[in-house]
């Protein structure tokens, strides 16, 4: 038990706290965008985009990637977009949405999908449908790449995409919307600080997973210290045992004596 403590002590703070800050951010909210934080101005103009294509009929996530930072511990799918794109529809499965990567490499795309029920080696199976994502793969495919790494351009990127998107499945955005500032409802949250505080819930998921750490060492420590009082008084009880079989016991000595 004591191994187990030590073990879970030594894990990066990263792997036992927080694995991929965009997963805990877009359980929230509808836009992460990087530790390098964009200019207010640029991050708004995302939220109200993303703002309006929900309300065209668009429901959209979208994720700015500046750096392999971003990513915590699945920073091998920096710049892989689409790869990327995969990874985070998994881990936001249970929500109806579009959801739109962004990297200096590109765009990358995907959206949650149905359920439905087969039969299998005389099994019965659920098993996750997704859509072909053709007409928005096409739409993104013709978009130049955003102009640098640098958060404004990505964000600006982003921003084209969210409308390019909106094109192309038959939600088009408005030619202007208001902007969304950074910390409202929906709008955009920033993955590093910044001058707005974030809601607290965006950081819901790697607070319960640390909570869950704590617990679970108290639990073992708890445990182990049970299990070293119970040996020590098992041990006095047995050692008080020995003394009475080696010595007289009570009233023995008066009826020798008789």
């Amino acid at each position: 038990m004591l191994g187990a403590v030590i073990a879970l002590a030594a894990l990066p703070a990263d792997a036992r706290a927080d694995g991929d800050p965009a997963s805990d951010i877009l359980l929230f909210q509808d836009v992460f965008l990087p530790y390098a934080t964009p200019s207010p101005d640029v991050s708004s103009e995302l939220g109200g985009a993303v703002a309006a294509a929900k309300k065209a009929g668009l429901p959209l996530k979208v994720a700015v990637v500046q750096s392999r930072s971003d990513l915590g511990s699945v920073g091998t799918l920096f710049n892989r977009p689409q790869d990327y794109a995969t990874f985070l529809d998994q881990e936001l499965a249970q929500q109806n949405r579009w959801l739109l990567i962004v990297m200096p490499d590109g765009y990358g795309i995907a959206a949650s999908g149905g359920t439905k029920i087969v039969e299998r080696n005389g099994t019965t199976e659920i098993i996750r449908t997704h859509p072909k994502l053709k007409r928005e793969r096409a739409a993104l495919k013709v978009l130049p790449a955003p102009a640098s790494p640098d958060p404004d351009d990505l964000t600006r990127a982003a921003t084209a995409a969210v409308r390019a998107l909106g094109d192309a499945t038959g939600h088009p955005l408005p030619a202007s919307f208001p902007p969304v500032p950074v910390g409202v409802p929906g709008g955009a949250v920033h993955n590093g600080p910044t001058t707005a505080p974030a809601p607290a819930a965006a950081d819901g998921g790697s607070g319960k997973r640390t909570l869950l750490i704590t617990v679970a060492v108290v639990a073992v420590l708890v445990s182990a210290s049970l299990f070293v009082v119970d040996a020590v008084r098992s041990r006095r009880l047995e050692d008080e045992q020995d003394d009475d079989d080696d010595g007289d016991h009570p009233g023995q000595q008066g009826r020798q004596g008789d």
